[in-house]
């Protein structure tokens, strides 16, 4: 058993959920979950009071009044069961975010979310715009990175992806770091799915997200959990309730809603796989780039001379071959990407 599926088994016992139900989701020995649930009682009762302190009570909003152009969804996971996507497009959800899994998923594949691959396939037949987030628990920068990535691998698969793609930190053994080492860690991960193309988002509780602080946060959408109040920290999209009701989903399911059309920001900048409006195809997408020194560098450069471009005599792929590269990319009509691979070769040998 990984630490991060020890973490997962008793935040989910935290919730509520028993022996049996941990055992028949993560696959892990029934005797093997009582028999930690049962060393571990003074760490789940000193989580149970980090919860109380740091969350509201428990109870759902019963009046919401929102402007026109509020966009309602859900969040899921395995611990929802099967859940019935045409039921809650039906139902008046206009969008749902699924866990992708949680920790580093690439090293250790038995904490990818079971059901991630058959929700996001129900969603799209569906035709529910959906997102997808994933629940880190790492404490150190490598980690977050390492975690991030195995993220990225797994939208990757999946894309392209109409919603959000979240970084979910809420972990007591994170939250209780100093705010800046905390700013580090969704820094780490968030640069690393940005990087990778794709519209990011943090979801935190709202007291996590005072301390990281709101200079901070808006440099990412800011999606807020809060169920007993309006959050007092600036937010983007609101988690409202853990408990709602939902058909085509068993038992209680946190709601979520915002006043901001993502789908159409998320087409509009060409992030999560998809391509901006009018935007020109790349020619090549690998070959040699700026950092890059090699003969072949080299041997592009000279060809670039003979062109007409100024560039040095070195073996290395700096700014001017970067300016040389993309003046060609855009008189051949192609997104000036700065990378010469195969066909940019042929094209210059014509």
């Amino acid at each position: 058993m990984t630490n991060d599926t020890r973490q997962e088994i008793l935040k989910s016992h935290i919730y509520g959920r028993t022996a049996e139900e941990i055992s028949a989701v993560t696959g892990v020995d029934l005797t093997e979950i009582t028999a930690l649930l049962t060393t571990a009682k003074g760490e789940i009762a000193e989580k149970r009071t980090y919860i109380e302190q740091n969350k509201p009570s428990i109870k759902a909003l019963t009046a919401l009044k929102d402007a026109s152009g509020t966009h309602y969804g859900i969040d899921i996971s395995v611990w929802n069961g099967a859940v019935d996507m045409a039921k809650v497009k039906a139902s008046g959800k206009d969008f749902v975010f699924i866990r992708s899994g949680y920790g580093n998923t690439a090293a250790y594949p038995s904490q990818i979310d079971k059901r991630f691959a058959e929700n996001v396939r129900n969603a799209k037949a569906a035709g529910i715009s959906w997102g997808v987030y994933h629940y880190a628990y790492a404490t150190t920068i490598a980690g977050m990175q390492a975690e991030a990535r195995a993220f990225v691998a797994q939208l990757n698969g999946v894309k392209p992806i109409p919603h959000l793609c979240l970084l979910d930190i809420e972990e007591s053994a994170q939250t209780k770091l100093d705010a800046t080492t905390g700013r580090q860690l969704v820094k780490a991960f968030m640069d690393v799915l940005e990087s990778a193309g794709y519209y990011g988002a943090i979801y935190t509780f709202d007291s996590y997200a005072q301390k990281l602080g709101s200079d901070f946060c808006k440099r990412y959408v800011r999606w807020i959990a809060n169920i007993s109040r309006t959050p007092s920290a600036p937010y983007d999209g609101w988690q409202y309730s853990w408990t709602g009701r939902v058909n085509g989903c068993s038992g209680d399911v946190d709601l979520d809603k915002t006043a901001i059309d993502y789908p159409a920001k998320i087409k509009a900048a060409g992030k999560n796989g998809y391509k901006k409006p009018n935007e020109k195809n790349a020619l090549d997408v690998i070959g040699y780039k700026r950092g890059d020194k090699s003969l072949g560098v080299y041997y592009l450069k000279q060809r670039l001379k003979v062109l007409g471009y100024s560039v040095d005599d070195t073996d290395g792929f700096g700014g001017g071959t970067e300016k040389a590269v993309n003046s060609l990319l855009k008189k051949w009509g192609y997104r000036e990407n700065g990378i010469a691979g195969k066909k940019f070769a042929k094209f210059v040998m014509k």
